[in-house]
């Protein structure tokens, strides 16, 4: 919260605020906006992952 509040120029106490406002918008969105992948979608997110980051193959069960 330090850092946010000094990029912003702002007192850690709005910061925290603020942030808080941003978390509680995005959580409501979460719903409408965040979806699991299709069964057939699932090879294509898990070749993604490991393309960026090596990660390892996982599946849903």
């Amino acid at each position: 919260m330090d850092l946010a509040a000094s990029v912003l120029g702002i007192s850690k106490t709005r910061a925290v605020v603020y942030i808080n406002s941003v978390l509680d918008v995005l959580s409501g969105m979460a719903k409408e906006v965040v979806t699991l992948p299709c069964e057939d979608e699932l090879p294509t997110v898990e070749d993604g992952f490991f393309a960026i980051v090596g990660f390892p193959v996982a599946s849903l069960p």
